[in-house]
């Protein structure tokens, strides 16, 4: 049995795919299938039902990988521990973002990040928080970048700064003229929604005690997975949506007239860097850190003082 054997089975059980996992493991196909078939001859037991469309993982193959994940992670931690040691800031890092965070806070700190850190390979994926977590248990991302707290167990979370929710009124409704808005007066039918999977989405459900889906239109249905295209068609269309703070600040001038604070208990969401409990590469993530909080813009840093307090 040898680590390469291991991140083999890893990769098909991820994949589904002896194909998909040869091109990820960068070897041919059946130079993979060779090494997983000498595993299961020397162990004895089938890992996988080749008859199957996608690649089922067997009873046994699952358990035999799940110790496989941990012997892979444990192993790579010698290089950490020895990074960390140095004070190194280097290797590959692999990210999870939400999309509701991305498009606001990447574009602050990245470039000075890579710029700083030239040591430092920066994977980043848009995810879901339910992807995000399911990607950190599987070892296939570092850490993530969400809205906390949650209660998922067996994770760390940095703070790195709290913001508000907002309410965007479009410019035909008749909430656009006030300064403020009290969540119990919007109406259900007015609310503009995420689709389904975003944690967004159900923050601005349970923000406005909605039991059922905004956006009830008797001439059509929409889901997005973008605030901003929901914000484009606000402009044009009457209705309302929750969006956070940061993304406020990228709006332009006549679209900040529709931004309005709620009145009443202002919601908001904490955002934080989240890794597994045996996860090193501590001065990585203090560094990812560092330069997120150095380039908050000032209303926010405000907000991450509030937090550090606590």
């Amino acid at each position: 049995m040898t680590i390469t054997q291991l991140e083999y089975i890893i990769a098909v059980d991820t994949y589904r795919s002896f194909s998909q996992a040869a091109e990820k493991c960068f070897v041919t196909q059946p130079t993979l299938s060779m090494q997983i078939q000498k595993l299961e001859d020397q162990f004895g037991v089938l890992l996988f039902d080749r008859q199957k469309k996608p690649v089922m993982t067997t009873e046994i193959g699952e358990q035999i990988i799940e110790q496989a994940r941990t012997i892979i992670r444990e192993s790579k931690k010698i290089k950490s521990l020895i990074a960390d040691h140095k004070g190194e800031v280097s290797g590959e890092l692999h990210v999870g973002i939400l999309p509701t965070i991305a498009p606001y806070l990447l574009p602050l700190f990245l470039p000075s990040f890579l710029e700083k850190f030239t040591g430092v390979q920066l994977n980043i994926e848009e995810l879901t928080t339910d992807e995000i977590i399911s990607r950190l248990n599987k070892d296939q991302l570092d850490i993530g970048i969400l809205a906390t707290p949650f209660d998922k167990g067996r994770f760390n979370e940095i703070p790195l700064y709290q913001e508000k929710m907002l309410a965007y009124v479009s410019p035909l409704h008749p909430f656009f003229t006030q300064t403020s808005i009290d969540l119990t007066t919007i109406e259900p039918k007015d609310i503009w929604l995420l689709s389904k999977g975003h944690c967004f989405r159900n923050q601005a459900l349970q923000l406005c005690n909605m039991q059922k889906d905004g956006n009830a239109s008797a001439h059509f249905t929409f889901e997005s997975g973008s605030i901003e295209t929901i914000i484009k068609i606000l402009d044009h269309h009457r209705g309302i949506t929750i969006v956070p703070e940061m993304a406020g600040m990228y709006l332009n001038t006549d679209q900040k007239k529709g931004l309005k604070p709620f009145s009443k208990n202002e919601p908001g969401r904490q955002i934080s860097i989240v890794s597994r409990r045996s996860f090193l590469k501590q001065n990585t993530i203090q560094a990812l850190q560092e330069s997120v909080m150095d380039k908050l813009p000032k209303g926010i840093k405000e907000n991450v003082l509030e937090i550090l307090a606590v």
